[in-house]
């Protein structure tokens, strides 16, 4: 059985009050993958609140830890954009996508679109696997190298 930290269980419940408590305490470790959690924790919309909101919670109370958080990987090497192109949801993957992105490419805080994960995956690459095709759009637009391939030993791009 995985042990859960305190800010995950409030992260994974949806509980924001508890995850504001939790995120003032300046010695609170927010690299366990909450923010993976939040991204495919399966709350619909309360889901992009608490996403929205932790984030600027963290900017407020951690600004030094926001990179941190934002290239978080689970153990597949899947960074917070990975798990929202992979776990296709009815309503606000756009938002989840654009509000990732707006804090990657804050002045303070670079971290690469073209993240791989283990599997030499970008979350492009997981966006067009799982016809997440609005996630697809944004990552394009927002500069993911479509020739970019699968892995080092590849040959083949997004395309083919």
């Amino acid at each position: 059985m995985r042990h859960k930290t305190l800010l995950q269980i409030a992260v994974s419940r949806n509980a924001t009050e508890y995850v504001t408590e939790l995120l003032s305490y300046p010695g609170i470790d927010v690299t366990d993958t909450v923010l993976s959690l939040l991204c495919v924790g399966g709350h619909e919309e309360n889901e992009l609140d608490c996403l929205k909101y932790f984030i600027n919670v963290v900017k407020e109370h951690n600004p030094n830890k926001l990179r941190l958080i934002l290239d978080t990987r689970d153990e597949q090497g899947n960074t917070p954009l990975h798990m929202v192109a992979k776990h296709k949801r009815n309503l606000g993957d756009e938002f989840a996508v654009a509000l990732l992105l707006d804090n990657i490419q804050d002045n303070t805080v670079y971290l690469d679109i073209n993240a791989q994960n283990n599997q030499g995956l970008t979350a492009l690459h997981i966006a067009i696997q799982t016809n997440n095709y609005e996630v697809m759009d944004i990552l394009i637009q927002a500069g993911a190298d479509i020739n970019h391939t699968e892995c080092s030993k590849c040959k083949k791009n997004i395309l083919f």
